[in-house]
């Protein structure tokens, strides 16, 4: 079968199975992805071993810590976030999904 018609045929598939509002659904998902990339949590690391949270910033304006641009994206609360959406996400495209007749 010639790549053109299964290119087509995939895409005959996913429009018959995706619904409008799951669509939207998946959009708004990755508005939130992006936001939260827009404004990831920041922490800073101290010489004791811990952590402080330094709360939500613009990506490209971390917070100030002791007037010093140390703080970094705290990756391991940004990932916990997305796996959120996505779980959240995925759960409200399966609630809503159209039934079988």
């Amino acid at each position: 079968m010639p790549a053109r018609y299964r290119a087509e045929s995939l895409t005959l598939i996913l429009e018959k199975s995706v619904t409008d509002l799951q669509k939207k659904i998946a959009l708004v998902g990755a508005g939130v992805v992006i936001l939260t990339l827009a404004f990831p949590p920041f922490s800073v690391h101290v010489a004791e071993g811990g952590s402080i949270n330094m709360g939500y910033s613009f990506i490209l304006d971390p917070p100030l810590y002791g007037g010093f641009r140390s703080s970094s994206v705290n990756i391991e609360a940004l990932l916990v976030r997305w796996i959120a959406i996505a779980l959240v996400c995925g759960v409200a495209s399966l609630v809503f999904r159209e039934k079988k007749q």
